[in-house]
């Protein structure tokens, strides 16, 4: 073999191993962006799903409440409603009616 053909040789063969030096670090690369993504998803994953179990919580009260006013409405006890609203949540009293308070704890 001649001298060119060697240097020829010894060019191609540099340049093929930086062609798969290359290749190589474009896997590794993908490889990196491939688990940074497959981590970004499941932490997102994660997030909704708390997310709809916080919605799926409230819908459940909601639908609670929901029955508790179908239950008045249709069994005539807004009265009583009214009443017992007026009592636990604004404080009110019946006429000459005493309440006693529990302070101890």
């Amino acid at each position: 073999m001649t001298e060119a053909q060697n240097a020829k040789r010894e060019k191609a063969m540099l340049k093929a191993a930086r062609f798969r030096r290359l290749l190589c670090l474009v896997l590794v690369a993908f490889c990196f962006y491939f688990v940074y993504n497959i981590i970004a998803i499941r932490v997102n994953l994660s997030r909704e799903q708390q997310s709809l179990e916080v919605i799926n919580r409230q819908i459940f009260e909601q639908r609670i409440m929901n029955e508790e006013l179908e239950r008045i409405v249709y069994s005539d006890g807004e009265h009583d409603y009214i009443e017992r609203i007026a009592r636990e949540k604004l404080g009110y009293a019946a006429i000459d009616e005493r309440i006693f308070i529990d302070i101890s704890g």
